[in-house]
This record gives C-alpha cells, sequence and structure tokens, in this order.
C-alpha cells in the first residue's frame, strides 16, 4: 500500500475511533454527572493529573524515537522493551512512597488511596506500549482504532455500573484502571506475534535512544505540566469541589476539541517523518493538514460556545450550572490550541526535540504567570479568562519558532490555511445566535440548533473553501 492510501486509511481510522471515543465520554460523563458529586470529578481529575505526568515520561521519551529513526533493529527494540518495563516498576515503587505526600499538598486524605489503585496501571500499559508505538509507526490505525474503542466502552461501562451501586468516585477509579487493562492486553494479543522482544537487554542499543528520548521526556513533562496548569492551580488554590467544576467543563469542551488533534498527529508524525528531507512536500502537507485541522476544530469549538447554555443544565442537571461559562471560554482555548498540534509534529519528524523543548519550557513558564494571577483575580473563571489571554498571545511566535524554519517563509498561505476556517465559523455560530432568538430555548431543539449550524458551515465551505471541503471529504493527502 503507498504512502497516500496507508496517510488516508490513517486518518479515516483514527476519525473513527475519535467520533465514538468521544461520544462513549459525552454518554459516560451525562449519566456520571447526575450520579456522583463535583468533589468526586475533583478528586478523579487531581489523580489523573500524577498519572499523566508519570505516563509522560514512562517510556523514557523514546517512544518518538522509534518512530523517527528510518531503521531501527531487533536487538534495539528488545531492549528499549525491557528498560520500558523496568522503569515502569521503578514509577510504581516511587508512586506508593511520595502519594502521601501529594495528598498533602492538596489537603485531601481520600487521594492517597486513589492514587495507590491507579498507580497500579504502571505495571500495566508497558506491557503493550512498544507494540502500539510500532503499529503507528506502521501506520496501521485500524488496529489501534479497535483497541483504543473497545478500551473506552469497557471503561464506560464498568464505571456506570459501579456509580450506580453507589462506589462514588471509585467508579472512575477502577474504570479508568480497567480501560487500559482492556486496552493493554488488545495491544499485547496482537504485537506479541509481530514484534516479539526476546530475552536481550544491552545499554548499548539505548543509547542513542536515550539521548533523543531524554529531550522528548522533558518536553513531554513541561507540555503536560503547561496543559495541567490550570488544573493544578485550581486544585492546590482553590480546592476539589471547584477542581470539579472546572474539570467538568474542560472535559466537555476540550476532550472533544482535542480529540480531533491526534487523528491528525498520530498519522502526520510517522508520515512527515518518512518526507523529512523533502522541504517541498513537507512544506505543502503541513499547511494542508493545518488547514483540514482548524476546518474540522473551528465549527466544533464555535457551536459549543454560542449552545453550551441549552444543554448543559437539562443533560447534566442543575448543578454543574457554574460550568456554562467555563465551558465556553475552554472551547476557545481548544480552538486556539490547535495549529501548535501540526507544529509538534513538524518538529519532531525533523528530529528537532531540542528546539520543541526550549519553546515548551518557555511558553510554561509565560503561561503559568498568567494563569496564577487569574485565579488569584477571580478565581476559576479567571484561570479560564487569563488562560485564553495567553493563548491568543503565543499564536504569530510559535509560526516564527516552529514552523517557518523547518518549510520556510509561507506567512500569507499559513493564515489562509489556519484562519480561514475559524472566520467561517465565526460566521456560522452568528448564524446559530439569530436563528435561536426565534424558539425556545429547549433541549428538543438543541438537534435543530446543530442540524442548521452543520448546514450553514458546509454551505460556507462550499462558497469560500470548496478546496478544502473536497480534501475532507476524500481525505486527500498527495503522497
Amino acid at each position: 500500500m503507498s504512502l497516500k492510501k496507508k496517510t488516508i486509511s490513517g486518518i479515516k481510522w483514527t476519525s473513527t475511533s475519535t467520533v465514538l471515543v468521544t461520544a462513549l465520554r459525552f454518554l459516560q460523563l451525562a449519566i456520571l454527572a447526575r450520579l456522583l458529586s463535583p468533589s468526586d470529578f475533583g478528586l478523579m481529575a487531581i489523580a489523573l493529573i500524577a498519572m499523566d505526568i508519570v505516563f509522560t515520561n514512562i517510556d523514557l521519551g523514546v517512544s518518538a524515537g522509534i518512530i523517527q529513526k528510518q531503521n531501527v533493529k531487533k536487538d534495539e527494540l528488545s531492549s528499549l522493551y525491557w528498560l520500558n518495563i523496568f522503569v515502569g516498576i521503578i514509577f510504581f515503587v516511587i508512586f506508593y512512597f511520595i502519594r502521601p505526600l501529594i495528598s498533602l499538598l492538596f489537603k485531601e486524605p481520600a487521594l492517597s488511596e486513589i492514587l495507590f489503585w491507579i498507580s497500579v496501571s504502571f505495571l500495566i500499559k508497558p506491557l503493550g506500549s512498544q507494540f502500539k508505538v510500532l503499529l503507528q509507526k506502521d501506520l496501521k490505525f485500524e488496529v489501534i482504532a479497535k483497541q483504543e474503542i473497545v478500551g473506552k466502552s469497557s471503561e464506560a461501562v464498568l464505571s456506570i455500573i459501579l456509580a450506580v451501586k453507589g462506589f462514588g468516585v471509585w467508579s472512575l477509579v477502577f474504570g479508568y484502571l480497567f480501560g487500559i487493562s482492556v486496552n493493554t492486553i488488545i495491544v499485547l494479543l496482537y504485537g506479541i506475534t509481530r514484534y516479539r522482544p526476546s530475552l536481550h537487554f544491552k545499554l548499548k542499543d539505548i543509547k542513542n535512544y536515550l539521548s533523543f528520548g531524554i529531550y522528548q521526556m522533558g518536553t513531554r513533562t513541561v507540555g503536560l505540566l503547561s496543559e495541567k496548569l490550570d488544573q493544578i492551580i485550581i486544585g492546590g488554590m482553590l480546592g476539589a469541589q471547584n477542581l470539579g467544576y472546572y474539570s467538568f467543563a474542560y472535559n466537555m469542551a476540550n476532550q472533544p476539541i482535542s480529540r480531533i488533534s491526534p487523528v491528525l498527529m498520530h498519522v502526520l508524525f510517522p508520515v512527515f517523518s518518512k518526507i523529512q528531507n523533502d522541504i517541498e512536500k513537507l512544506r505543502k502537507g503541513y499547511l494542508k493538514a493545518a488547514n483540514i485541522l482548524m476546518t474540522m476544530l473551528s465549527p466544533l469549538a464555535f457551536g459549543l460556545i454560542v449552545i453550551s447554555h441549552r444543554w448543559v443544565v437539562p443533560i447534566f442537571g442543575e448543578k454543574w450550572s457554574e460550568s456554562i461559562l467555563l465551558i465556553q471560554i475552554i472551547a476557545f482555548v481548544a480552538l486556539l490550541k490547535g495549529p501548535g498540534k501540526t507544529h509538534a509534529s513538524l518538529a519532531l519528524a525533523k528530529g528537532k526535540v531540542g528546539l520543541l523543548f526550549n519553546w515548551t519550557v518557555t511558553f510554561t513558564i509565560y503561561r503559568c504567570i498568567f494563569i496564577v494571577i487569574g485565579g488569584k483575580l477571580y478565581g476559576i473563571a479567571g484561570v479560564a479568562i487569563f488562560l485564553l489571554i495567553s493563548q491568543i498571545g503565543l499564536l504569530i511566535p510559535s509560526y516564527y519558532y516552529l514552523v517557518m524554519p523547518f518549510i520556510g517563509n509561507c506567512w500569507e498561505k499559513y493564515i489562509a490555511s489556519v484562519f480561514k476556517p475559524v472566520l467561517l465559523s465565526g460566521i456560522m455560530a452568528i448564524g446559530v445566535i439569530f436563528i435561536t432568538k426565534y424558539y425556545s430555548s429547549s433541549l428538543w431543539y438543541l438537534s435543530g440548533d446543530i442540524a442548521f449550524g452543520g448546514v450553514f458551515y458546509i454551505l460556507l465551505l462550499l462558497i469560500f473553501d470548496r478546496k478544502n471541503l473536497l480534501n475532507i471529504l476524500t481525505m486527500g493527502f498527495k503522497k
């Protein structure tokens, strides 16, 4: 199969997985939001911040090196596999001793036991993580998509059953652990027959990967901290209940939008890596990918902004009304983060992990200042507002630092690729606001809001950006 066909297949399967997983996530939250309290969601959000930091580093950053390197030896893969298992065990032991400190930091005694059970995943996930990386490198996204769908379905079903039976926050904990276990079993059973590691381990095999991985690990860690800064600061400054409201809004607004970005990023990184020395192909591929990504992200973000007040309370209950404004702000933040996902794929494909690390550290410090000021002045709403302001300030510098050095100066084409869909989505949003004035604000009319917005947006694309619409419908990535 040609690179073009593999790319199209990868995007289609990853898109299918993303849509189904997002729908499952929404259904899961719709049910759990009525069964659990904001504090339950807040405790789980704190635990997942700690988990995500560990999972970001558990492979020591070498996974990206496996994808970026064109020829990987079997002995190297075996050594890296056992390294991953060993590091998982070390993290589990470390976490066992530091979890009381994390609980003390956030002033939540129940957090210690929650962290213990979730940290069991450190022993489970490394068993299949390399196989998933190799599937991604080989562009076998069908397998990855099916694995993610089954894993998320398992998590949703168990967490709902336990919540109905009154397990509270533990329904989230054991659902999460069960989902990771199912994910790992599926990819392990598939990968072990195709990428079976041998009983081989030598430090010389992993030396070059570790030099690449150190920067990648640092970039991931700082990037994740930047991504979670708002939740960390809210949890530490304002408590689990406020974090529960914010985490709920974050899941409602950021998750559907942010899940689209990996659809392209998971495919683009290995594809860009294969054409990393052809600047012309890289430029065309990047601009097309950025355009497609923003064309899909923009209507979702603007849709959430203009109609969230019509469905949050009817679906999730009155107790979540405080999250409506947060959903609207976070949706816009998630939209502005979109271009950065393609930037990262470009830098990784070129092997510029040091450059990416320096950028990530700089903007993390920058965002931290804004978030702390916002939280101290205006509480959780202030965190969201100042996060938005900081994200707007990163748009132009990110182009000059992470795009232009790799594909040359193409500012006008970049603006057209990234901001035209945003403008068209803004026009669509104005249309939705206009028609909603003429009928009742009821959940029954929500499907009408969505249908009108979707049809109007497609018409705008047909008139002003027909070529890009055809690219999306055909997933037209040229070789």
